[in-house]
């Protein structure tokens, strides 16, 4: 799947091409934060503050440095530590 299209409405402001880009992902998030902490609500409001992180940080998504699968999935883990 190309996402670049789908990044660069996205930091435009167009938040249907948000969600299409986030859809994919939203389960595997889930599962990592869950996997990390052993508690589905807690893991619920990781995904939910890594899909805020995300949508505010995604104009410095660098799509040479990582996928976004990756660069987003890292935003996942980060909110399990705090």
């Amino acid at each position: 799947m190309n996402e670049m299209p789908l990044i660069h409405k996205a930091i435009q402001g167009d938040d249907d091409s948000f969600n299409s880009l986030m859809k994919p992902y939203m389960r595997q998030a889930q599962q990592t934060a869950y996997l990390l902490l052993f508690d589905y609500a807690l893991a619920e409001d990781v995904v939910q503050e890594a899909l805020i992180q995300a949508h505010a940080s995604i104009k410095w998504f660098n799509n040479k440095r990582a996928s976004f699968k990756t660069w987003f999935n890292r935003i996942v883990i980060k909110f399990t530590k705090i």
